[in-house]
């Protein structure tokens, strides 16, 4: 077996005493977090690694930071899996861990103004010193692909699984604004239309499309 981790959630910036403190946002809810799960946090974001390699990570960083008396691997893994804050997926190989830890997650549009874009380039640029070629590239706003054109149409209609995007996407469906939502289920009417077609669709999921 194998178990897949990501980070799941938004970070804020939030102010206690008149000092700055991560926290973390998942589902509408606010998470105060300690500097060893922020750290295991952001080391999971945008990166998907399995237990030895995170694990590894994690302890790296914390060596580097000189954190003292940081609680066990284990169990700062454990307490951020069950605030949902970690997602993980395990299956008999890669591509079923794969997919179990990504089908139950909704993707969220993120809308970044020109004024936020043109302070964080200013700001790396000149006080930071990172080269233009890189941060022009961070910056910079990269024309979509098609594939990812038709995503971000779907997500921007209405929160969706994964599954029910890539569902979506094979479909060529390309309005979800009249479908509609079996209450608790997240089953979606017309893209999957009984439980014995979802779990076929799931299943060719799994062999075909990662």
């Amino acid at each position: 077996m194998i178990t897949f981790y990501a980070a799941v959630g938004i970070f804020e910036t939030g102010t206690e005493a008149g000092a700055k403190r991560p926290v973390l946002l998942r589902a509408g809810r606010k998470y105060d977090v300690t500097l060893p799960e922020f750290v295991l946090w952001s080391s999971l974001l945008w990166n998907i690694y399995h237990y030895d390699e995170i694990k590894a990570v994690y302890g790296k960083k914390i060596a580097e930071a000189q954190v003292r008396d940081a609680p066990p691997f284990d169990e700062v893994l454990e307490k951020m899996t069950r605030q949902g804050l970690i997602g993980a997926g395990t299956g008999y190989t890669g591509i079923e861990a794969l997919y179990e830890l990504l089908s139950g997650m909704f993707l969220v549009p993120v809308h970044t103004s020109a004024l936020e874009r043109l302070r964080g380039f200013l700001y790396l640029t000149f006080v930071r010193r990172m080269p233009l070629r890189v941060t022009g590239r961070l910056f910079g706003k990269a024309p979509l692909t098609p594939q990812e054109r038709a995503v971000w149409d779907l997500i921007s209609q209405r929160s969706m699984s994964t599954a029910e995007l890539i569902r979506c996407v094979e479909l060529e469906v390309t309005d979800v604004s009249t479908a509609r939502f079996s209450t608790g289920t997240r089953k979606q009417y017309g893209l999957f239309p009984n439980e014995r077609n979802r779990r076929v669709h799931e299943a060719y999921l799994i062999g075909v499309s990662f």
